[in-house]
């Protein structure tokens, strides 16, 4: 499918300016940040946060309190998710869109691809955390559980759907690098 823009590759061999070396890492960091941070909310942090708190003996008898100090703490930990993905968007755009211009190949069809991804994500990130997120807060504050659960429901679908971009960001990644690893180019032709 590439290979109709093989000749308009960059050669491995051709040594990156600083900035692109610099580009690489940080783009890494953020993806890591975000990515991590949805995976390990979601698996980790709610699960254990309210297991721990239905079978403290202390909470035993009363469910509204756990229920509302597990809320509390998976609530602080989106919270800072969100504004990690909020600067993680733009700096993993910005950082492709550096790295696609100092190809001196120009266009191949992942430099459009990843940037949508990307794109994507963070306006969900943006909707979520600027949207979704204060009514589900005020909904829970105000005791509307039913309003709150229907929120929450689709809090976690939007949220599979920006893991689904972010992991699909990666893979094209991966099997762009895989490519450009079987064939490099020694110049031009």
């Amino acid at each position: 499918m590439l290979e109709p823009y093989r000749h308009l590759r960059r050669s491995l061999f051709t040594p990156p300016s600083a900035w692109v070396i610099a580009c690489v890492p940080i783009r890494q960091l953020f993806l890591c940040l975000w990515l991590g941070g949805l995976i390990i909310i979601g698996a980790v942090v709610a699960p254990v946060t309210f297991h721990l708190l239905r079978n403290a003996p202390e909470l035993a008898t009363n469910a509204v309190l756990q229920t509302d100090l597990a809320g509390d703490i998976v609530g602080g930990s989106l919270s800072i998710l969100n504004v990690i993905s909020y600067v993680a968007g733009p700096v993993l755009f910005v950082s492709d869109m550096l790295l696609s211009m100092a190809n001196p190949a120009g266009y191949s069809p992942s430099n459009c691809l990843k940037p949508f991804l990307i794109g994507t994500a963070w306006l969900i990130a943006l909707l979520l955390g600027l949207a979704l997120f204060p009514i589900m807060s005020a909904a829970r504050q105000q005791g509307a559980a039913q309003a709150f659960d229907r929120m929450h429901h689709t809090y976690e679908i939007f949220s599979y759907v920006q893991m689904m971009l972010l992991l699909a960001y990666i893979a094209l990644g991966a099997a762009e690098t895989a490519y450009e690893l079987r064939n490099p180019i020694v110049g031009r032709d």
